[in-house]
């Protein structure tokens, strides 16, 4: 299958019907012309030249009236010239019509374009993939556009992704089809991600693209939306390393809008700031990272990067201590819960999670 034949803001099989009717009629004009070259080659009986006799078959087909270089003076000429005119410039101008409904409807543009967009992702690395922007796809992908994240969307409807770039207001990266498809997901660089998130809308899809992901790439990173809680088990036995669900989390927020309001629009502030985008990270410390074996107090989290520690995960990930003290040492294997800008957390991982 071609790289390409996964690209969107088309129909492909209508693009490729269009273009396999455009061949067609070009083939046929061509026998037609070259047919009808042979033959007044032929009645010509050596009088006239290959290239006249092609001149007098294409002049005759396009009906431009320049004058003709065989005179049609027997009833064998005459015969080939009115099959050739009823023929060849019918012919042509279905030919002509193809050609004109591919520019109007604006297919090659169209093409042309998502062929370039589909570069960009046979480029791109260390990416996310994230399948499905419906009710909670999309604030998926809002979130990476403002973290900063590359990433790339697997839909099989194209106004979906339309509506959301216009609402984000620049174009995404994105692929067409069905995201269980190897060949989708191929095409949407899995092999090369370091992560997918499964956002479609029913649990058995969700599974599907799970196994799949894993097949194509055992190291990547899987989450997977969940809708029923018994579905969980199944998504983790499949590959994914973890299942977030909308429900619970939606459910949680509401009890917690009632009794600790401050707290959740403190979060959705933090979530939704645009000029300064906000988050809490984990940053892992390495046996090669320069803090490992310094306390807290001895590193530059704070002045370097503004950075807040707000918690720490052991090595085995078995306990967290919350806000710890300036003489906690950082230890090889010590995840760091930090919040601060976006950007400043990936310049910071960068430097303290180096392998």
């Amino acid at each position: 299958m071609n790289q390409y034949d996964h690209l969107p803001h088309l129909d492909l099989i209508e693009f490729r019907e269009k273009v396999s009717r455009l061949i067609k009629a070009s083939l046929f004009l061509t026998m037609v012309i070259g047919g009808s070259s042979l033959a007044y080659l032929a009645m010509g009986e050596g009088r006239y030249t290959w290239l006249d006799c092609l001149y007098m078959s294409v002049v005759t087909v396009s009906t431009v009236g320049f004058e003709e270089v065989i005179p049609v003076d027997t009833p064998m000429l005459r015969a080939l010239t009115i099959f050739l005119i009823t023929t060849g410039t019918g012919g042509l101008l279905y030919f002509a019509s193809l050609v004109t409904a591919l520019i109007i409807e604006g297919d090659i543009n169209h093409w042309i374009t998502r062929r370039n967009v589909q570069r960009r992702i046979d480029k791109m690395t260390g990416h996310i993939i994230v399948c499905g922007i419906g009710s909670t796809g999309r604030h998926t992908a809002r979130e990476m556009v403002q973290s900063g994240q590359p990433f790339v969307i697997v839909e099989r409807d194209h106004a979906k992704v339309e509506l959301l770039e216009h609402q984000l207001g620049q174009q995404l990266l994105w692929v067409q089809g069905d995201a269980s498809d190897d060949e989708v997901l191929e095409a949407a660089g899995i092999a090369r991600a370091r992560g997918i998130v499964c956002a479609l809308t029913n649990d058995r899809d969700n599974l599907f693209v799970v196994v799949t992901a894993r097949k194509l790439n055992p190291d990547l990173r899987i989450v997977s939306r969940v809708i029923e809680e018994r579905s969980a088990i199944k998504l983790k036995r499949a590959g994914a390393d973890e299942v977030v669900s909308p429900n619970r989390i939606g459910g949680r927020q509401l009890a917690q809008q009632m009794i600790r309001p401050e707290m959740v629009g403190f979060l959705e502030l933090m979530m939704d700031e645009t000029d300064r985008v906000m988050r809490i990270a984990r940053i892992d410390i390495t046996a090669a990272s320069p803090y490992a074996g310094r306390a807290l107090r001895d590193t530059d989290l704070r002045s370097r990067w503004g950075l807040t520690v707000v918690g720490v995960r052991d090595e085995d990930d078995a306990h967290t201590e919350y806000a710890p003290g300036p003489d906690f040492v950082l230890r090889a294997g010590t995840g760091l819960i930090v919040f601060g800008e976006a950007g400043q957390l990936d310049d910071a991982r960068a430097v303290i999670a180096i392998d």
